[in-house]
């Protein structure tokens, strides 16, 4: 039997942390935010029915169980998505500003992951690793 692919329904937005609750929790603001990015980036938007535009109504505000942010859902064409602040890590695993420095340190490939994994008590500091 198979299996139907799930299609991501999220849309990740550049917001300022520090604004961001300010901005979402104000239906206005958001609208004007999110209308904003549409027409600095469509590609990240679904079209409208009708093909010429973002048609969205929002539709509520959830908070993440995982990071305690809230998230704000809209509605396009029938279909809800979830709009992302881009400070937030996919799958609100974490903010980004964590992942920082263990994903430059992992980009200069030195040591390799699986010494770091094991070890457990490295940390990269600048360009090297100094174990604590």
């Amino acid at each position: 039997m198979k299996t139907k692919l799930r299609k991501s329904h999220a849309i990740c937005l550049p917001f300022e942390k520090n604004r961001y609750d300010g901005i979402i929790k104000a239906p206005k603001t958001f609208r004007g935010h999110v209308d904003g990015q549409w027409s600095a980036h469509p590609e990240l938007f679904v079209p409208g029915p009708d093909g010429s535009g973002l048609c969205h109504a929002m539709k509520d505000i959830r908070s993440s169980k995982k990071l305690g942010i809230a998230i704000r859902r809209i509605t396009v064409s029938g279909t809800d998505y979830s709009i992302c602040p881009s400070f937030a890590m996919p799958y609100m695993g974490g903010f980004a500003t964590d992942a920082e420095q263990v994903l430059y340190c992992v980009s200069t490939g030195y040591p390799s992951m699986r010494w770091l994994t094991f070890s457990g008590a490295a940390r990269c500091i600048g360009t090297g690793w100094k174990i604590t």
